[in-house]
């Protein structure tokens, strides 16, 4: 067993495959083992498994979960619990920038209730939850991993009873997200208002944070409604926009990559070049000769 609770790795669930316990008879929640961890870029993990419950529990960044035909972005402070008798499928969100990681506490455990709380979750909500304290289930999950350590009454007692803390604060707040998924409907007629501003202001240094500010929602929950509306997160459609405003002065001026770089918002000509191949397929000087090209036959 590891001894620290960060970037404790988590094994694969095959381990587990047919694990009982003679606890499930005293305590409600046996946890089978728990930990913090990263998981690489690009990293997928395909897992099916018997007798065994998940939970996973995002710390930061953003993963993407495939259960039960269900795609699940799982954001910081969301938590989706899974019945590993399933199949399903975790790994980074591709939706992150360059550079992050998706930071999540993960337990394995058993349970004579599992199975309803998994129906619970997938019946009620989108497939996640999200509980109103993140110190509080980090704490919880703490308390697993250290009372894993010391076998014994005492400690079968703590770890079933943190259990119970965790999915009681993610099943109480069901209610609270399903109010926020309402109210979703409101915060998507401010969109347009955000948009205007992107397309105002794309030349300076926008923030997902200030955006957010300007209709009062967290940056993880105003990034999923504009997403909603728009189809693409609020990052990606500020670089959309200034590709499309650098296309028209590739096109119809002679200035430098520097200087369209700089009133692209870009600020940067090794910047504003990778991020205009990106997403257009050419470097800013081959789209400028492709245009000039095409306007030289007209």
């Amino acid at each position: 067993m590891a001894t620290d609770f960060e970037n404790f790795v988590m094994p694969p669930i095959a381990e587990y495959a047919g694990i009982q316990t003679e606890q499930i008879a005293l305590f409600p929640y046996c946890a089978i083992n728990s930990g913090k961890t990263f998981a690489p870029e690009n990293s997928s993990v395909m897992s099916k498994c018997t007798a065994t419950y998940l939970l996973l529990y995002t710390v930061s960044g953003q993963g993407h979960i495939l259960y039960k035909d269900k795609h699940i972005a799982l954001d910081r402070n969301e938590a989706v619990l899974i019945d590993c008798a399933q199949p399903f499928e975790y790994s980074p969100s591709k939706m992150m920038k360059s550079g992050e990681q998706w930071v999540f506490c993960w337990l394995y455990f058993n349970s004579l209730y599992g199975k309803q709380f998994c129906d619970l979750f997938c019946d009620n909500t989108d497939g996640k939850t999200s509980p109103k304290s993140e110190a509080d289930v980090i704490m919880q999950f703490e308390q697993i991993f250290d009372a894993l350590k010391e076998p014994g009454i005492k400690s079968a007692c703590i770890q079933s009873d943190a259990i119970s803390r965790i999915l009681t604060a993610l099943v109480t707040d069901m209610d609270s997200l399903a109010g926020v998924a309402h109210n979703d409907h409101e915060y998507l007629k401010r969109i347009p208002s955000v948009i205007h501003i992107i397309e105002r202001d794309y030349w300076q240094r926008i923030s997902v944070d200030t955006l957010a500010n300007a209709i009062g929602l967290s940056k993880y929950h105003f990034t999923r409604v504009f997403k909603e509306y728009t189809g693409i997160p609020p990052y990606q459609f500020i670089i959309k926009q200034r590709v499309n405003q650098a296309k028209t002065l590739l096109e119809d001026t002679e200035l430098s990559m520097y200087e369209i770089s700089v009133m692209t918002g870009f600020y940067d000509r090794a910047n504003f070049c990778k991020k205009f191949k990106a997403h257009t397929g050419l470097a800013p000087l081959d789209y400028r000769k492709l245009k000039n090209m095409e306007n030289s036959r007209r």
